[in-house]
């Protein structure tokens, strides 16, 4: 954990200013709930080529939710560093479910197309 905290203290105290404390809660918003995701996947399913590649978008989504954030997350249970250091303003709610993995990522990685060679 001392490797965490060393880093997530040295992340806060370079990357703090008004502009990226103002942009990064919106930027992250995106990301919650894979919202821009699952509007790429609706674009998607909206065009008879690109359908089947929404369908998988759409099953990936929530395969990463269910075996992410509804089994690993309770599973690993490891604590948020905000749950642990209060002390540390954070810029959007507190958040009450754990911390790994994350969802954010999980909604997030791209598998290889089997059908594109190269």
């Amino acid at each position: 954990m001392r490797l965490d905290w060393t880093i997530l203290h040295e992340i806060r105290a370079f990357l703090t200013c008004p502009l990226l404390d103002m942009l990064m809660p919106k930027i992250t918003m995106l990301g919650n709930s894979g919202a821009v995701w699952i509007l790429a996947a609706g674009g998607l399913l909206c065009t008879k080529k690109y359908r089947k590649y929404g369908i998988i978008m759409l099953a990936g989504l929530a395969m990463g939710g269910l075996v992410g954030n509804v089994f690993l997350k309770h599973l690993i249970a490891r604590p948020r560093p905000c749950w642990l250091d209060q002390s540390v303003p954070l810029l959007i709610a507190v958040p009450n479910d754990y911390s790994f993995p994350s969802g954010h990522t999980l909604a997030s990685v791209r598998c290889n197309d089997p059908d594109r060679s190269g």
